[in-house]
């Protein structure tokens, strides 16, 4: 694939976008953007007219899932009840407000009559008082015991940490909190240079945010990952931004963080500012949401990289796309390396047409190249201009019926030096009442070609999902590929069993055996989480 391709498929895509836009159908009032153990949280509040009481009908692929009852209101956020029978929703879902209908006063009855219906109280729903932190925090177990004499087994206690919390103290303050902990213990090292013990402490997110409901701007200091802007990535330092309608200005500053570790790092000094134009919240709701960002990152006074990120959403009724790339500004030491003063490292594009209520389709194409840092100034060209990555891969989802599905993929990567492409694929099968009701069923096969290894890998999952949270499944998966360089064929198998439970309404657990045997690992892998769910 070459340039002419690169650009004939921005301009395709983008084109069928614009033409779809022109009869986008009814846009949805809300979407879902949180998920608990008993209510689904959507971005529309008081401000777009929400009120307790009110329903909203929540849709997938123009397919009904349910009708939810508000029980909570904030300014820009809403939460529903969930009923033991609903479908399982998940995050984007649409949903449209129905207004509850407040019963009319009944008239007088006409003389000489007699009224023999029941009075009936008109119903309305209770305000169901909802603790500001949601997420969940849970304590973990992670063991394999090798079997082929190699002496690969290890234990690995940990614990996992997601929280996340809103109007806190007078309603001025959010929190966010993402961690994992774990400490493994190897029966020998991994590698002759380290230990057989050692600790991994990852902070992923951590950071309270000031954001006053009444208030157009924002502060959010900590480990900040913000929001819309994927490109800038982790940042310790501060965020500042101030919002009018659907627009948000912004300024950040502070030091690039390694998300693998909990110590601060200051060896990389990253600033940025930022515009979103946000279409999917707000009053005024619209197809589109954008964003660009500038961003200039110092090491020891000299540039360590200087970019431009962008990206652009449309989401209608049967079209959806998305669009993100990274534009590099080089100036000083990178500018005489690469000779080049501007340089397209990543461009990602994604396409989604739904046809009809049972057909998806979707389109990704990206490309990537590594790009120059001042710790990696004097390294070889050819690890920055020869390895150049364009990939393809082309999407089929078809829903057969009200509880089965099929989809499919197939991909294509190139890679400048590889003498042959790499490709892979897959075909599922997903079945959510297989005869009975409850009972699930999954087959799937992938398989992978890429000049140095070609090989499959066909699995099937079954099991049955009870009322109260509770679940049980049974696993099989089986991998076999050949190795060009040595004329061998490997294969592996994988039996399994996963049950995971809820207690009340907070507390859930988790269980999974898995029985390896093959040529890459030999031996029995358990892992259990046990949690509380806010």
């Amino acid at each position: 694939m070459n340039a002419k391709l690169t650009t004939a498929l921005f301009v395709s895509l983008f084109s069928s976008a614009w033409v779809l836009c022109q009869n986008p159908g009814p846009k949805p009032d809300a979407t879902v953007t949180y998920l608990s153990a008993d209510l689904v949280y959507v971005d529309a509040g008081s401000a777009n007219g929400v009120s307790v009481g009110d329903q909203f009908a929540f849709y997938r692929d123009g397919q009904w899932l349910a009708n939810l009852v508000v029980v909570s209101v904030a300014e820009n956020r809403a939460s529903c009840k969930l009923e033991t029978d609903t479908q399982a929703l998940q995050l984007g879902d649409w949903c449209y407000l129905r207004k509850r209908v407040e019963p009319s006063v009944p008239s007088e009855p006409a003389e000489n009559t007699v009224n023999v219906s029941k009075e009936r109280k008109p119903r309305t729903a209770k305000s169901v008082k909802r603790s500001p932190v949601r997420g969940s925090v849970s304590l973990q177990y992670y063991q394999f015991t090798d079997d082929s004499g190699n002496e690969r087994g290890f234990k690995q206690p940990g614990l996992r940490v997601n929280l996340r919390g809103e109007e806190l103290w007078g309603g001025a303050y959010a929190i966010r909190v993402r961690t994992r902990t774990r400490y493994t213990q190897r029966d020998r090292p991994f590698r002759t240079s380290t230990d057989d013990t050692i600790w991994y402490n990852r902070v992923y997110e951590a950071s309270v945010t000031r954001a006053p409901q009444d208030s157009r701007t924002s502060l959010a200091l900590g480990r900040i990952i913000p929001r819309g802007i994927p490109g800038i990535g982790p940042l310790d330092g501060a965020k500042f931004s101030f919002r009018s309608g659907n627009h948000q200005i912004g300024a950040m500053g502070g030091t690039q963080p390694s998300w693998q570790y909990s110590d601060l790092s200051t060896q990389i000094q990253k600033a940025g500012i930022y515009y979103r134009f946000s279409g999917f919240k707000g009053a005024e709701k619209s197809p589109w949401q954008s964003a660009v960002a500038a961003v200039s990152e110092q090491t020891d006074g000299e540039v360590n990289r200087e970019f431009v990120h962008m990206n652009l959403s449309y989401r209608g009724q049967r079209f959806s796309a998305y669009q993100s790339a990274e534009l590099d500004i080089n100036r000083d030491w990178r500018k005489e390396v690469t000779g080049k003063s501007t340089q397209l490292t990543n461009l990602f594009v994604s396409a989604q047409y739904r046809p009809s209520g049972r057909i998806t389709m979707g389109l990704n194409y990206d490309t990537r190249r590594n790009y120059r840092t001042y710790e990696l100034m004097t390294e070889d060209e050819r690890y920055f201009d020869d390895l150049f990555r364009r990939g393809i891969r082309a999407n089929l989802s078809v829903k057969l019926s009200s509880n089965a599905r099929v989809s499919a993929s197939y991909g294509m990567r190139t890679k400048e030096g590889d003498d042959e492409d790499a490709t892979s694929y897959y075909i599922n099968y997903y079945n959510s009442r297989f005869f009975w009701d409850g009972v699930n069923l999954n087959v799937r096969t992938s398989g992978f070609q890429n000049g140095l290894t070609d090989g499959f890998n066909p699995s099937l999952r079954f099991g049955k999902q009870f009322s109260g949270g509770h679940a049980l499944f049974a696993t099989y998966s089986h991998s076999e590929y050949d190795v060009a360089s040595t004329l061998e064929t490997r294969t592996n198998s994988w039996v399994g069993l996963e049950a995971n439970g809820t207690l009340g309404d907070h507390f859930f657990a988790q269980i999974q055996l898995e029985q390896n045997q093959g040529d890459e690992s030999k031996g029995l892998k358990a892992y259990a989480e046990f949690g509380y769910r806010f």
